[in-house]
């Protein structure tokens, strides 16, 4: 049967088909628009804003990424016209955080401003997170790899310099700085090579804490005639035991030994017998039957022990205040016999006297006089010296 459309129904229809092509028109039009809104560019020149330490501006370079509206955003990176790149996240035209390459750095650590070439995570222009930082000027280098937070040194790092400042009490010194770092600062195990007050080059390789040596450590000097510190070190101070003490002075080119474990042991275990000089405590432990005739033949027969030497005639002596306390040096003799003998106090002997000494001896060694001779003598640690 045919159908039949009265003339209001065909202008209905046209009318109704006609909303339909203008909707599906728009919408053509709409998704043409916002596709034009976005593009993927390569190399393009464009401004884009940064944050650095003096503010925030705009700078110019090529970059590759996306625009949108005309602004990178999302992931891209831009080669500066200064020289370095960043690679990493764009928001509407503004710098995120991201990764720098060849960045120009001024930075200051631990007190010194280095200018170098920096490469790591960055927000904006700031270095942010891990990076490393390398300046050379002429024959000085500065290498930091660690941490940073809003450009600056920030948490553990570690430091490869020539041109290293250590804040001592007395006095700053520049030197060779090999180690980790904790805020510019040198803290944990590090090794710093220098000149002392008198030019005398020296190595300190240790602990270190708040960028001073502290801990554990040794310190040795270039020129061998100085004794090796090894032992106890705060605020960059030698404070020895009673035991690093005495093994310090064997490390000296004008005294030379080594102390056995045995004495070492003894030591630590009786601090107070080499520090109060107390006779009572001493005598309690003394051993008896020394002689030095006796010593010379077998002298780990009176390894770690005390004994009393009288009838020696003090041939020099010499008191000072170092490694954070008052010493005394002195040489003794009986006849032929020769005894090196260091103690922690001072006493009221002097050159001449007769004296009985308290002692351990630590070893047996050789040592030149004044006609280059080499003479026999005993190294000895000093508990008590009686006039």
């Amino acid at each position: 049967m045919d159908k039949y459309v009265d003339d209001e129904g065909e202008i209905e229809m046209k009318a109704s088909l006609f909303r339909i092509l203008s909707v599906g028109a728009a919408s053509i039009l709409c998704m043409s628009m916002l596709v034009g809104c976005t593009q993927d560019v390569s190399e393009k020149d464009i401004s884009v804003s940064v944050k650095s330490s003096s503010g925030t501006s705009d700078k110019t370079g090529k970059f590759t990424g996306t625009l949108d509206d005309k602004q990178p955003d999302g992931t891209g990176k831009i080669v500066f016209d200064d020289g370095w790149t960043y690679s990493g996240i764009f928001n509407s035209g503004k710098l995120g955080k991201g990764t720098a390459k060849n960045l120009k750095l001024k930075v200051t650590v631990n007190g010194t401003e280095y200018t170098g070439i920096y490469n790591g995570s960055v927000s904006g222009e700031l270095p942010e997170g891990q990076g490393i930082f390398d300046s050379k000027d002429g024959n000085k280098t500065f290498k930091y790899d660690g941490n940073w937070k809003g450009g600056k040194v920030s948490g553990a790092g570690k430091v490869e310099s020539n041109n290293f400042t250590i804040h001592f009490k007395d006095a700053d010194s520049v030197g060779t700085y090999s180690g980790s770092v904790v805020d510019g600062k040198p803290s944990g195990k590090g090794e710093f090579t220098a000149l002392d007050k008198d030019n005398d080059n020296y190595t300190y390789t240790g602990e270190w804490t708040n960028g001073l040596c502290n801990g554990t450590g040794t310190c040795k000097y270039k020129d061998a005639k100085f004794e090796v510190k090894t032992g106890n070190f705060k605020d960059g101070e030698f404070l020895p035991t009673v035991s690093q003490y005495f093994a310090a002075c064997g490390t000296g080119s004008n005294c030379k030994y080594e102390m056995s474990d045995t004495a070492e042991k003894f030591m630590n275990s009786h601090e107070k017998l080499f520090t109060d000089h107390n006779k009572a405590n001493i005598n309690k432990a003394l051993s008896n039957g020394y002689s030095f005739a006796q010593y010379s033949k077998s002298p780990k027969s009176f390894d770690g022990k005390l004994t009393k030497i009288s009838g020696l005639t003090v041939v020099q002596i010499q008191e000072d205040t170092y490694w954070g306390a008052d010493r005394t040096f002195m040489i003794a003799s009986s006849g032929e016999q020769v005894y090196y003998i260091n103690y922690i106090g001072k006493t009221n002997v002097i050159t001449g006297d007769t004296i009985t000494a308290y002692v351990m001896p630590l070893n047996y060694f050789t040592y030149k006089n004044t006609d280059n001779n080499d003479v026999w003598a005993v190294a000895c640690a000093g508990a008590l010296i009686e006039k």
